[in-house]
């Protein structure tokens, strides 16, 4: 629609009193109110300026000219510029308590600041201070020692502030310590006296391999055990035939004269009325090809107590690549030891002859 402008200047200087008017009109978009503009001319002011312009609009609501936005504020952020250098200790001896702490450069003062710090994605400590009083944030940490634990630990501190705009912010710093565990025996000797009672040869299960897939001792039941009951061997490794839950532990010997698990297999062990003899025997030589009957195949084959007894793969086909019977994980042979190929596989490429085999 069209909007007309009506442009009035003040009183002519020659005394006439005709009013100087101009007209603009002007295509607008369509609207809603008609404004009319007008400048009133009462004479000139006394002070030669031009006289004032009053703004009104036909509904008679007074338009206000659009606020000055005024130059944006210099705000100062307390920790946006932050430096955070996080101080850890390289190496942290076991039962040592840790002490951290973060230095701080460009903090601005009179702020309060809230401190954070996590371990391995936990937080464990949290407070706040006042950026004014330099303080360093710092914590002290005991970590509890495992016998499994992690060797290392992710520590991070996190500054966080809500600045005077209401922006959140947070800055942070992360490092890592490598924690020292205790000795083996740290662990063993409280543990010895239940192990060595926990510890028995009779089957416990089911007669299935479910049953032998989620039943086993623990890691550290199992190195108690053998370090308690003291056995030696002519070789660096260690075999203990457990007959309560049909598994075949291999132990290596560390520098410190320990044994140390290295692999469990699942196996199958006499059946009754033929079980796997108990005691303590030396494996003593190894058929790569095994053996066949009229009935089934073995291979490799790992012998043990004089030759008597093996170590073995399922039975299979005569000569062929079919397993005859896939069982495992219950007793189920006629006093020889089944075991899946890949773990018999690795007995026979890595376990010395001569090396002590338990069977308990």
């Amino acid at each position: 629609m069209y909007l007309d402008i009506y442009l009035c200047g003040a009183v002519d200087r020659r005394g006439t009193g005709d009013v100087m008017v101009r007209k603009i009109s002007a295509i607008l978009p369509a609207l809603a109110l008609v404004a009319t503009v007008c400048a009133f001319a009462g004479g000139e002011r006394t002070d030669g300026k031009p006289t004032a312009v009053a703004a009104t609009a036909l509904s008679g609501t007074a338009v206000e000219a659009p606020a000055v936005t005024p130059a944006t504020e210099k705000r100062e952020f307390s920790i946006r510029d932050a430096k955070i250098n996080l101080v850890l200790p390289e190496t942290l001896k076991a039962g040592e308590t840790m002490r951290a702490h973060a230095d701080i450069g460009n903090l601005v003062p009179g702020e309060t600041i809230s401190c954070l710090w996590i371990i391995d994605g936990v937080k464990v400590a949290s407070y706040s201070f006042d950026s004014k009083e330099r303080k360093t944030p710092e914590l002290l940490w005991n970590f509890t020692y495992t016998y499994d634990m992690a060797d290392t630990a992710d520590i991070t501190v996190i500054l966080r502030h809500v600045d005077r705009d209401g922006m959140r912010r947070a800055e942070y710093a992360n490092g890592t310590v490598e924690l020292e565990n205790y000795d083996e025996w740290h662990y063993y000797e409280p543990e010895a006296e239940r192990v060595l009672a926990l510890v028995t040869s009779a089957y416990a299960g089911d007669f299935t391999t479910a049953w032998a897939e989620k039943n086993d001792y623990s890691e550290l039941d199992k190195e108690v055990w053998v370090n308690a009951k003291e056995f030696t061997g002519d070789t660096e490794y260690l075999i203990w035939v457990s007959l309560t839950y049909q598994r075949l532990n291999v132990f290596h010997r560390n520098e410190a004269g320990v044994w140390r698990l290295e692999r469990v297999c699942l196996v199958g062990t006499g059946a009754p009325g033929h079980g796997t003899p108990r005691g303590v025997w030396k494996t003593t030589y190894k058929q790569e090809k095994g053996w066949t009957t009229a009935a089934y195949t073995v291979k490799p084959v790992v012998r043990f107590k004089g030759g008597g007894y093996a170590m073995h793969s399922r039975l299979y086909r005569p000569r062929t690549d079919i397993l005859s019977h896939p069982e495992i994980g219950y007793p189920m042979s006629h006093g020889c030891v089944r075991m899946l190929d890949e773990d018999i596989q690795y007995i026979f490429d890595n376990i010395p002859n001569s090396t002590t085999v338990v069977v308990y």
